[in-house]
């Protein structure tokens, strides 16, 4: 049973994250779309539990954060600002935000994307759209069963 204030703490954190992508793209409106941000939807090929989810995804995104930013990236403070969430209904799978570093182009981060989710044991299908927009945020951060959220273990923003 969803509690008021595990409804009170995901409106803060989709205000939150609005909030991020307003300032961050200097923009505002459901029909604005974020050239630098690539809307992605990762399924699992296998049953997996929440906390297997969540490790898949740290295994996807560790090489990728390897490869654009280099072995010393993370001391750096320097990761793929990624915003996932894990929905339940039906399969588990992720929704991601993901912000397109610069000097890279989307292709190159769905690639990287498609290629690392695949290689992990239980990674699945893989559908990107470049130029998200912030109907894909609030779609993403909609928490429609009490079981969907963020996965603040690989959240970077």
């Amino acid at each position: 049973m969803q509690t008021n204030r595990d409804v009170e703490l995901r409106n803060f954190y989709h205000t939150q994250l609005k909030n991020w992508l307003r300032v961050e793209h200097s923009a505002s409106g459901r029909d604005v779309h974020y050239p630098n941000l690539i809307a992605a939807t990762l399924t699992f090929k296998n049953r997996v539990d929440e906390i297997t989810a969540s490790r898949t995804l740290t295994y996807c995104l560790n090489p990728i954060n390897r490869k654009l930013f280099g072995k010393n990236g993370n001391k750096k403070g320097k990761r793929l600002k990624v915003i996932p969430t894990l929905e339940t209904k039906g399969n588990l799978h992720y929704h991601l935000l993901i912000e397109i570093p610069d000097g890279r182009t989307p292709r190159e981060i769905t690639e990287l994307l498609n290629y690392h989710w695949k290689t992990t044991i239980n990674g699945g299908y893989v559908q990107t759209k470049t130029k998200a927009d912030e109907g894909w945020l609030d779609y993403i951060t909609k928490f429609s069963r009490q079981d969907d959220d963020i996965d603040f273990l690989n959240i970077e923003f």
